[in-house]
């Protein structure tokens, strides 16, 4: 229906397999918080290499707020986020970001291209020239 907003949406996050043992993404006791409003508190969460975990979540519950402490276009309030048991604050966020897939909602994908096109096109433009790849 036109016009309604849905009452609950969702975030994905999927981490490639991996030998290591340790969790590929951990939260330890994060909290965030903007303008006095705690976004999330307390957040606890392991990632292990080749899981999927599903966010889900009414709007402003803390799904992209979460996603994007792991890439840090946010830095916790409080507590640690953790890539490859390594503290994001202590890692370069330039490779940190090159080493992390990310799709964020709705505007984010180039309108005539499908989710693995502009994956695609992500991936060819930093290793070299664009070619042409199946729209859908």
């Amino acid at each position: 229906m036109k016009g309604k907003r849905p009452t609950a949406n969702f975030g994905i996050l999927t981490v490639m397999p991996s030998a290591d043992s340790r969790p590929l993404i951990e939260f330890r006791d994060v909290s965030y918080r903007v303008a006095g409003t705690d976004v999330l508190s307390g957040f606890n969460l392991e990632v292990q290499s080749g899981e999927t975990v599903v966010l889900l979540g009414r709007s402003g519950s803390g799904k992209t707020s979460t996603l994007k402490l792991i890439n840090r276009l946010l830095s916790p309030t409080s507590g640690e986020v953790r890539v490859k048991g390594v503290p994001t604050t202590q890692s370069d966020v330039i490779r940190l970001r090159r080493g992390i897939g990310y799709v964020i909602q709705e505007v984010g994908l180039f309108p005539h291209f499908t989710w693995s096109g502009t994956s695609a096109w992500y991936r060819e433009s930093k290793d070299g020239p664009l070619s042409e790849f199946a729209r859908g």
